[in-house]
């Protein structure tokens, strides 16, 4: 495992977390984490990168929670003969955002909540009360809140990533494959 940044405390505890959480060695080797705010930034696919500027396109930006840096090394480097290629196809929400295809869009909580919904209950339709209830905690799903928030979430995903994320499932609710 490699970590190049410009803060060497910073770079210490991403390495101290690393090795003591129970990840494989082999996935740890396989790693390379670049600060792209110390970067000159011409990263390799074996990269998780990180920084303050979402511009960059970073994997995660700081702060962010070190359990969704675990998540994204044990997602990206686990497995038998994992290709990252099929595993840049993956959502990955942290604390201010979502990445998807090495793209950061920024999200509101309200908005990160919704999608972390839908990414949980990953290809199962969620009905507008389902969705509804879960989130504001109300028995009384007699608003369009929930649409309103979909279309948010559309207009963010569909124009950073250039495709479809939300997919309605007509007479069901709303999904993501």
């Amino acid at each position: 495992m490699l970590i190049v940044s410009g803060d060497e405390v910073f770079s210490f505890a991403l390495r101290q977390y690393l090795e003591d959480s129970d990840i494989n060695a082999s996935v740890l080797d396989r790693c390379v984490l670049v600060d792209l705010d110390f970067s000159s930034g011409n990263v390799g696919k074996g990269t998780v990168t990180f920084s303050r500027d979402e511009k960059k396109n970073p994997d995660l930006v700081r702060p962010f929670l070190m359990k969704d840096l675990e998540r994204l090394v044990r997602t990206r480097f686990s497995g038998d003969n994992i290709d990252y290629a099929s595993k840049e196809e993956d959502i990955f929400l942290s604390a201010d955002g979502v990445t998807y295809k090495g793209i950061f869009t920024p999200l509101t909580p309200k908005e990160h909540d919704l999608l972390a919904l839908l990414v949980s209950n990953r290809g199962r339709a969620l009905s507008r009360e389902d969705i509804y209830k879960q989130l504001w905690n109300d028995d009384t799903a007699n608003s369009n809140v929930v649409d309103v928030y979909i279309r948010y979430l559309r207009k963010k995903l569909d124009f950073h990533f250039g495709e479809r994320i939300i997919y309605t499932r007509r007479g069901c609710g709303y999904y993501i494959k």
